[in-house]
């Protein structure tokens, strides 16, 4: 939850830049490889933490919280959205977890 409040928050203009690369990265295939290896380093990193909590597979797991994880950032970007994203992150990490 603090990584989703400082990238939106004390970071909310580098993060509006990394989105657009993103888009841009749809129709640049060297964009998108060097933005697709920034996040295996984050996979790689989260998927030994959710194999120590007991996930069955890791990296379905690490998936699973990333694609939420950045879900949120984009609303909280796009959309101004400030609400409580503890309960979703909860739910996603239980579910990671079972």
């Amino acid at each position: 939850m603090a990584l989703i409040d400082r990238t939106t928050r004390d970071q909310r203009t580098l993060t509006t830049a990394r989105l657009v690369l993103f888009m841009e990265a749809s129709h640049d295939p060297a964009l998108r490889e060097a933005l697709w290896r920034g996040r295996a380093v984050i996979a790689a990193t989260l998927e030994p933490v959710l194999r120590g909590l007991g996930a069955r597979d890791p990296h379905t797991a690490a998936g699973a919280l990333m694609a939420c994880s950045e879900g949120l950032i984009l609303h909280r970007i796009a959309r101004h959205d400030d609400t409580d994203i503890r309960p979703v992150l909860d739910l996603v990490v239980r579910a990671a977890l079972a």
